[in-house]
């Protein structure tokens, strides 16, 4: 999946960069409540040269994308319920409160364990494929007018 973004800033050997923003200061996260000044980090092995500013497009894995978002997301849902389920057939007729501390603790390990598995087989990094040209980040302009008033055109 390819999606445009803005140099936020170069050091040595890392990049990092965040979505464009829109006129109104906002970006496709705002509605999730994510940071919009989130800067992620990003590979250039194609040595393309870039500088703090700059509109780039980067391209992120979909499939890498998608089993972090079921590790993330479902797989902790699926242990709660499965931990649920398990104690309330163990203790049957025990108290509700106990069988929801159990189902938590089925969420929290589904965490710790996503998080060694991240540490062992690290994600790749978004990957710059090209230098956008201006008549392209006019284009995405939400406006369509390339106004200078959001982070893609100005």
């Amino acid at each position: 999946m390819k999606k445009a973004a803005l140099i936020d800033r170069v050091t040595s050997d890392e990049i990092y960069a965040t979505y464009h923003k829109d006129a109104n200061g906002s970006h496709s996260k705002a509605f999730f409540k994510v940071r919009e000044d989130f800067a992620f980090k990003v590979n250039n092995t194609r040595n393309l040269f870039v500088k703090k500013g700059d509109s780039v497009e980067i391209f992120i894995e979909p499939r890498g994308a998608i089993a972090v978002t079921f590790f993330m997301f479902i797989f902790p849902l699926i242990l709660f319920i499965v931990f649920y389920s398990l104690a309330d057939s163990i203790l049957q007729n025990g108290p509700e409160a106990i069988n929801i501390l159990i189902g938590i603790s089925g969420i929290v390990i589904a965490f710790l364990s996503t998080y060694a598995f991240l540490k062992i087989h690290p994600q790749k990094l978004p990957e710059i494929t090209r230098v956008l040209s201006n008549s392209e980040i006019a284009a995405s302009c939400s406006t369509g007018t390339g106004c200078g008033a959001c982070s893609s055109c100005g």
